[in-house]
């Protein structure tokens, strides 16, 4: 349930906190006095798209936080908030965003997207609005409902044909590409292509390997060709060492003895290494360097068209080859490619024809369980049915045309629910549809933003008597108009809006049981003191009492 709300800076609300309790609480006011604006701040919250034209100052950042605790068994039966809770069921959402387009929302504090919140939040909480009624009378937004009644029996079906559409689109668009290839390519050109490289035999890495190669044989020219020059120098090198040696040698018995003598020793050492350089020869092979110069050349034509490594040309080739194996085979491929499409398409209709079938199925028992709550919103008894026919083509749902049809009135055909329902039977049945759809699949939050439009009197109390009925399971806040409706009431709210320092502000406060009544009587006549208005507010809210105590008993 939600604990608690506050909101600053979002369109009329300056700073707004309320806490919030279970069961039915009510949103009251005058029209105009920003009531729908607190449901707006916790959808926003809960991962609609946040308007930047709702910053009330642009100078500040708009700031909307939803605190909930979750009941236990409501966590261990969506294992991926386990993610987001420590130790603890309390699940604190917020966002905020300023006039730049700066977006932050967060989950129990960590940094979320706005789809990760949509995640969490769209089986937490369920908003109705007046909007919401459209849906109801198309035949996707039918389908929809029936579908999310038949829970996970019909997502089951649902999955075994989506895997199938899925599969048999994948193959539709495999065929396309082939028919497209088929008509780019001219199976003679393809061919001799091909020939133009296999008459190469290019080996793996042959580009590669001969440059390689050519590189390491050129240095060893360049070291013949040092060695060779070493070896004219040697002679004249010998002439001028034997005539050190002997001006070295005149030096015995003298001071510089010693030194001469190392003179003499390194000579010899020199003399050693020359000698070892200068008989050296690199195994140059000039013949290897032109056969590799010739085969790189004789290959530069298919380098040019086909790629520059080895690699490119080899994986170009297998390419063109798979290509042209397959057009030679064109026929017998296009066949084998039609009857799979084929095969595929039958096992669509085949899932679709099971998925249909739940359909029917569950169909029937929403249809009985909606009759029933109608029947007790003042509407015809049996007076909800739900029709299926099948296309002849599947879609993305099936080959189910769904139609509620409804009978308003005793006597009477059915008849499309679209042309039958006015604004105020379509309220009362959408109210129908929720609460029963809350009994398969429960939020923890319901929240009705003017669900009582086109009804008045004992029908809006019957509503009234109805929202409080979902309320004993299941958290429910209502922005109401309607005095029937909000005499059910487990908690007010007054929402009112003021002119401060020349600006509208929305304030929110909460009533007590004595403040509640005071405003039951404005709404029955426009006037909180009138004691007439006064009498029937009690009397109103003694009626509510009783029926909510039958309800406790029952």
């Amino acid at each position: 349930m939600l604990n608690s709300l506050t909101i600053k800076n979002f369109v009329v609300a300056d700073n707004i906190q309320l806490s919030f309790d279970k069961g039915f609480s009510v949103l009251i006011g005058e029209t105009g006095a920003g009531k729908s604006v607190i449901i707006d701040a916790i959808s926003v919250c809960c991962g609609a798209k946040a308007s930047l034209s709702k910053i009330r100052n642009p100078e500040k950042k708009a700031f909307i936080e939803c605190v909930f605790s979750l009941d236990d068994k409501y966590v261990e039966s969506n294992d991926y908030l386990k993610d987001y809770l420590d130790g603890s069921n309390e699940l604190i959402i917020s966002t905020s965003f300023t006039a730049k387009g700066a977006v932050t929302r967060k989950i129990n504090g960590e940094t979320a997207t706005q789809s990760m919140v949509k995640r969490i939040c769209e089986d937490l909480v369920s908003i109705h609005s007046q909007g919401s009624n459209r849906s109801l009378f198309t035949q996707k937004g039918q389908l929809d409902i029936l579908d999310k009644f038949g829970g996970k029996d019909i997502q089951k079906k649902k999955d075994l044909f989506s895997n199938s559409l899925s599969n048999y689109k994948s193959a539709q668009k495999d065929y396309e590409t082939f028919i497209n290839d088929s008509k780019k390519e001219d199976p003679e050109f393809l061919k001799f292509k091909i020939e133009e490289i296999e008459k190469f035999h290019i080996k793996e890495n042959e580009i590669e390997d001969c440059e390689k190669r050519l590189n390491d044989l050129s240095n060893e020219e360049k070291i013949n060709d040092s060695l060779s020059q070493l070896s004219g120098l040697v002679n004249s090198y010998e002439e001028i060492k034997n005539q050190i040696k002997i001006c070295l040698n005149d030096l015995d018995g003298t001071s510089l003895a010693d030194k001469a003598n190392e003179i003499k020793e390194e000579f010899n050492e020199i003399d050693g290494n020359i000698n070892e350089i200068a008989s050296a020869q690199m195994d140059s092979d000039a013949d290897e360097i032109d056969r590799l110069n010739q085969r790189l050349f004789d290959l530069g034509e298919i380098r040019r068209k086909y790629g520059k490594s080895t690699k490119e040309i080899l994986d170009k080739y297998k390419a063109m080859k798979d290509m042209y194996d397959s057009l030679q085979g064109f026929s017998e491929e296009k066949e084998k490619k039609e009857k799979h499409i084929g095969e595929l398409k039958e096992e669509c209709f085949k899932n679709a024809k099971e998925l249909s079938k739940e359909r029917e199925k569950i169909s029937k028992i929403l249809a009985e369980k909606v009759s029933l709550e109608m029947s007790g919103l003042s509407l015809a008894e049996n007076g909800f049915n739900i029709k299926i026919h099948q296309k002849d083509l599947f879609d993305v749902d099936g080959i189910d045309v769904v139609d509620f049809v409804v009978r308003l009135n005793k006597g009477f055909d059915f008849a499309s629910l679209k042309d039958a329902a006015s604004g105020g039977e379509g309220s009362r049945i959408m109210l129908a549809l929720k609460v029963v759809l809350q009994n398969a699949d429960p939020s923890q939050l319901l929240i009705f933003d003017e669900i009582d439009t086109g009804i008045s009197g004992n029908v809006a109390f019957k509503a009234g008597l109805k929202l409080y009925q979902v309320s004993m399971n299941t958290q429910v806040i209502c922005i109401t108009h309607l005095a029937q409706v909000a005499c059910f009431f487990d908690k007010t709210y007054y929402i009112e809006k003021s002119v401060v320092n020349d600006t509208t502000v929305t304030s929110a406060k909460e009533l007590d049981n004595g403040e509640s009544i005071k405003q039951l009587g404005m709404l029955l006549s426009g006037n909180e003191n009138s004691k007439a208005s006064l009498d029937a507010a009690k009397e109103l809210f003694s009626e509510a009492n009783k029926e909510k105590n039958k309800l406790s008993k029952a």
